[in-house]
């Protein structure tokens, strides 16, 4: 299974970002029921790393926390864009909470390579040369922002690739408990 951890989005921010998913025809937008902030990609793992990753996952302690999105930008260099996305607000409790994901899944054995993290959630995939409406688009939405929200829980994902896209599947969610038990891992 290629499994990644990730953040889900309510729906409220969820719609308000289908409204910038346009103004770039030709283009791979992202469907709004699978955005999503990306915490860790783990790629291919057998069963059984899926199963001591829940585990592991299951007993991780974080304390709910407010995120805000905020502006649009893209991987790639301009003349060549490959993902448009729009931005999440650095904060501790974000870079806390990939830590923690990133050391319980080494913790079982998971390799990671390293990689800097962008907090981000993607809107489209380029297939073609979007030409001067790019720029336009990120002139006319660089201000966008979205009240912030609060996070209680974050999720196990599965990706399945297609010729139109890939598609997630939630494998399981972990929320913050109301009280901490005394086997809960502070990672």
């Amino acid at each position: 299974m290629r499994l990644f951890s990730a953040i889900a989005l309510p729906e409220e921010v969820r719609l308000r970002l289908l409204g910038l998913c346009q103004g770039l025809p030709g283009q791979r937008w992202v469907a709004p029921e699978n955005f999503h902030l990306t915490l860790r990609f783990f790629g291919d793992i057998d069963g059984g790393q899926a199963r001591d990753l829940d585990d592991v996952f299951s007993r991780l302690h974080f304390n709910p926390f407010e995120i805000r999105l905020s502006g649009v930008g893209f991987f790639g260099r301009e003349s060549r864009p490959r993902m448009l996305w729009v931005g999440v607000e650095k904060t501790p409790e974000i870079a806390d909470l990939r830590r923690k994901v990133e050391h319980a899944a080494q913790s079982i054995g998971i390799r990671l390579d390293r990689e800097k993290f962008t907090p981000h959630v993607t809107l489209c995939r380029f297939k073609n040369d979007p030409g001067f409406a790019f720029g336009n688009y990120l002139k006319e939405n660089n201000l966008f922002s979205h009240p912030p929200f609060v996070v209680e829980s974050f999720g196990l994902y599965s990706s399945q690739l297609t010729p139109s896209g890939a598609c997630y599947f939630l494998e399981a969610d972990y929320p913050e408990p109301f009280y901490s038990w005394p086997e809960t891992l502070d990672i």
